[in-house]
């Protein structure tokens, strides 16, 4: 698999080092001339990134520029899980609250017919 982004096809660019010699001219010399340009190459900054494309997820190699811009959904590990964990969460505050409603009826009931509420053993 070559190195290039699979989202904007960013790859390597060939470029030069130039080296340059002399006095610049603020400070007095006659300025700085180029003594040679060595050939180089700037690679592009690849990550290999867990992407979400519809509900599957696959590995590719994204330049971080297309990362930050938000061009592509990263696959993020335990997403599902906590969704699933927050409505858990609310499911047990209002069982809790409805227990709550509970005990208080059952107390309210023992409080106002205290012979339909207790065990009687029948002989």
């Amino acid at each position: 698999m070559s190195n290039k982004c699979s989202v904007c096809g960013k790859g390597r660019t060939v470029g030069g080092s130039i080296t340059r010699r002399g006095l610049a001219k603020k400070q007095g010399g006659i300025g700085m001339h180029v003594v040679k340009n060595n050939k180089r190459v700037f690679h592009a900054n690849i990550q290999n990134v867990k992407v979400r494309d519809g509900g599957t997820v696959s590995t590719k190699k994204v330049c971080v520029a297309c990362i930050r811009s938000g061009k592509i959904e990263k696959h993020r590990v335990g997403e599902e899980f906590l969704a699933v964990l927050v409505c858990l969460i609310k499911l047990a505050r209002e069982f809790k609250r409805m227990v709550l409603h509970y005990t208080v009826f059952v107390f309210f009931l023992i409080l106002v017919f205290p012979g339909v509420c207790t065990k009687q053993k029948s002989v």
